[in-house]
C-alpha cells in the first residue's frame, strides 16, 4: 500500500482516533486507547484488503501513530472489523430526533396513558 497516512480526528489523555487515508481516499479509521503498559486499537476499514495489506496497516499504525504517543507500550492489541459508516451522531442530532418523533401533543398522551 502506496500512499498511506493519518489524519487525527481526536486526542485525549488517554486515546486517538484517525481516519486512514490512502492517496487521499479514506479506507477506514483506528482508535487508539492507552492503558498503563499496553495500547489497544480498534481498526474499522471499509475496503476488503488482503490479509497482508492488513498487517501493513497494522504495522503502519504501531511505527507512526503508537510509537509517537508518550506511552510506554509492552503490547499492542488490535481488533480490525470491515464495515461502513453508518452516520456521525451527537447530542445536538440525538436532540432534534427527540424533538422531531415527541411533538407536545404526543407527550401528552404519553402522559395521560402514564396516569
Amino acid at each position: 500500500m502506496q500512499g498511506l497516512n493519518f489524519q487525527r480526528q481526536f486526542r485525549t489523555s488517554s486515546s486517538e482516533g484517525f481516519l486512514i487515508l490512502e492517496n487521499s481516499q479514506r479506507i477506514g479509521r483506528v482508535d487508539l486507547h492507552y492503558a498503563s503498559e499496553s495500547v489497544y486499537a480498534t481498526v474499522v476499514l471499509e475496503v476488503q484488503l488482503p490479509e497482508n495489506e492488513v498487517a501493513h496497516i497494522i504495522e503502519e499504525i504501531d511505527e507512526h501513530l503508537v510509537v509517537t504517543a508518550t506511552v510506554k507500550r509492552d503490547d499492542l492489541n488490535v481488533w480490525v472489523y470491515q464495515g461502513q459508516e453508518v452516520g456521525f451522531f451527537n447530542d445536538e442530532f440525538l436532540e432534534e430526533e427527540f424533538d422531531a418523533e415527541n411533538t407536545e401533543d404526543s407527550l401528552l398522551d404519553y402522559e395521560e396513558e402514564e396516569v
